[in-house]
């Protein structure tokens, strides 16, 4: 067997076994010569150890694998052969089979007896000092060899973060690449989104072709804003499709200068499609239909009819005019059909300015008619008539 490479060694592992080798060096460098690294199959061997007489100066678990510094001479139940137990736990760094020693691989001393482990404290007893000359090339062998051992060390350690390095390096790399790649689709992906960008301004439609009179169509507004065009526009069922899209498209924008006038009626409006603003169509189309204002303003419907006859009352309350008004044949027959309808509508509000006298006799009252509370009105009328309470 032959000590495992380091490079299974994580970086704290490492650091711990170089200073136990360091710690064994200064208080008994001989003994580093009878000291062998060696891979564990499983954790049981060094609780069993002891059971075996297996000397283990230091354990180490690195990741999922198992490490152990042994004292060689206690691998062996005898010279030239190991133990079972040591065949059965410890991986062979060289083949599959634990081969047997060579004879120069471990030199046991003829004594039976095993030399002891050395307790690793920094506070060891040191050795007397012999100046007997063979104790000295004892000594200097002794010397020689851990000095060999620790040299052996410290290459597979270099070797260890020189390869820890190029792993680093290699990572380097691989992100540079990928943030070189990831570079490269962002360009090709602007490219393209400027390619189709340009496709869409190539196939923009021009409206102009698109206007026409759709006169034959009726639509009630609430008022003339961009929206309220819109909507009666796409009513009309026999509009161009590509007009429709260019007028739902929501950056078109509709306008009239028609001015619509709140009197109930239907009058031919110009309705002109703006698409300059969308992104699809360009230029204005003309669109032609019949728009009535769903309010109406009765104040356009000021009337007098005090001249034609006189209007029979019950009483000089608001409420008793408003039902003298609406059950006259006077009424009915002169003022304006719209102006009459106002009156029927029951928000309307009739105030007058002044009192009407019981006497018989008829009188000239201003009765205002207010729309502004109505749902289809607004503006206030005045109808100038006789009135007389009977």
């Amino acid at each position: 067997m032959k000590d495992i490479s380091l490079n299974f060694l994580c970086q704290t592992c490492t650091q711990e076994l170089t200073n136990k080798l360091s710690l064994i060096r200064e208080t008994r460098p001989d003994f580093l010569k009878n000291l062998i690294f060696l891979e564990i199959k499983d954790k049981s061997l060094v609780e069993i150890k002891e059971e075996y007489n297996i000397k283990i100066v230091l354990y180490l678990r690195c990741a999922n694998r198992h490490f152990g510094l042994f004292v060689k001479s206690s691998l062996f139940a005898k010279q030239g052969v190991y133990k079972d137990i040591v065949l059965e736990n410890v991986i062979n760094n060289e083949t599959n089979n634990i081969p047997s020693p060579e004879p120069s691989e471990f030199k046991l001393a003829p004594s039976p007896v095993e030399e002891p482990v050395p307790e690793l404290t920094p506070n060891l007893t040191p050795e007397p000092i012999v100046n007997d000359n063979s104790n000295k090339n004892i000594k200097e062998n002794s010397k020689n060899d851990s000095n060999h051992m620790m040299r052996k060390f410290f290459i597979q350690y270099n070797n260890y973060l020189n390869k820890r390095f190029k792993n680093w390096w290699y990572l380097f790399w691989t992100f540079l690449g990928v943030l070189i790649l990831l570079s490269a689709g962002v360009v090709i992906t602007v490219w393209q989104v400027g390619q189709h960008s340009g496709q869409k301004q190539q196939t923009v439609i021009n409206i102009n072709q698109f206007s026409g009179d759709y006169t034959t169509n009726q639509y009630i507004v609430d008022d003339t804003s961009s929206q309220q065009l819109k909507t009666a526009v796409l009513s009309v069922p026999t509009l161009n499709n590509t007009l429709k899209l260019a007028v739902n498209d929501p950056s078109s924008f509709l306008t009239t200068k028609y001015i619509l006038s709140y009197d109930g009626k239907y009058h031919d409006v110009p309705i002109e499609i703006n698409a300059n603003n969308t992104s699809r169509y360009t230029g204005t189309a003309i669109v032609t239909m019949k728009l009535r204002a769903k309010k109406i303003d009765i104040s356009i419907f000021n009337q007098d009819i005090s001249s034609l006859g006189n209007v029979e009352i019950k009483s000089g309350t608001p409420q008793s005019v408003l039902e003298g008004l609406l059950n006259s044949p006077l009424v009915y027959s002169n003022i304006s059909k719209t102006l009459y309808s106002a009156l029927q509508d029951g928000k309307i509000i009739i105030t007058f300015d002044q009192t009407i006298p019981n006497d018989g006799a008829p009188h000239v009252i201003e009765v205002k008619i207010d729309g502004g509370q109505a749902e289809n009105y607004f503006g206030t009328a005045i109808l100038k008539t006789s009135l007389i309470i009977k």
